[in-house]
């Protein structure tokens, strides 16, 4: 299933209606091209549509549950696939800048964990990552 799908059924979800879910830089035309296409995917008609917008159907409401999990499960594993062997993913912030340069060498702010550096917790590595 395509990520692109469920982000746009998420979109319109949260636009109500199909016109609005253009934020995502496509035609109206593409927006109902894939919700028709996961619908067909699905066997089921997730939204109700007329003049005022969409309305969830029952099973449009099911999938709502499962949906935002699918695109973060999507890129957690993008990401983790991303990131090249033999190194773990990294968080920097300017948080993180701000805190090395005030000298804070505290617990991972990420998990709680202890830091790996005595630099800020933020740049080193989570030990639970």
């Amino acid at each position: 299933m395509d990520t692109e799908v469920v982000r746009t059924f998420l979109e319109i979800v949260n636009s109500g209606n199909f016109i609005r879910a253009e934020r995502l830089n496509v035609g109206q035309t593409t927006v109902s091209a894939r919700i028709h296409l996961l619908e067909e995917q699905l066997g089921r008609p997730l939204f109700v549509r007329n003049k005022a917008g969409a309305t969830l159907t029952p099973e449009g409401v099911l999938f709502l549950h499962y949906a935002p999990s699918f695109v973060q499960l999507w890129e957690r594993a993008r990401q983790k696939i991303a990131v090249p062997p033999g190194h773990r993913a990294m968080l920097h912030s300017a948080a993180s800048s701000a805190c090395g340069i005030l000298g804070y060498s505290g617990g991972c702010f990420g998990c709680g964990g202890p830091s790996r550096t005595s630099r800020c917790a933020r740049r080193s590595v989570c030990p639970r990552a």
